[in-house]
């Protein structure tokens, strides 16, 4: 056997250290592109959530939009036969009105 000496216990050392940190190096940049593939999933399934939730937003608003439309339709002829009402109604006490002034006659 042969006696190792302190240089070449330090280049085994050496080598050890430059193999570990390489070694970690690794493990990190694993770690780091598997998160990394993470995140696009979950940003992926986010993207996808939110435009369901937009297209639900944009199908909900045109249906709002068709009943406010029905509503101002139906308010729109309300209005059109309380103004004929009131009209008649206004015709009819100025023909009452003329009536009762007018002269009897004989």
């Amino acid at each position: 056997m042969t006696d190792i000496t302190d240089a070449a216990r330090r280049g085994l050392t050496a080598v050890a250290d430059e193999k570990a940190i390489a070694l970690a190096c690794e493990v990190a940049a694993r770690d780091i592109e598997k998160t990394a593939g993470s995140l696009v999933i979950m940003a992926n399934e986010i993207n996808d959530e939110a435009r369901q939730i937009a297209a639900a937003l944009r199908a909900r608003g045109s249906r709002f939009q068709d009943r406010i439309e029905d509503f101002s339709e139906l308010a729109k002829r309300v209005s059109n036969i309380m103004r004929a009402t009131s009209e008649r109604v206004m015709i009819e006490k100025s023909v009452a009105e003329a009536r009762a002034f007018a002269p009897a006659r004989t």
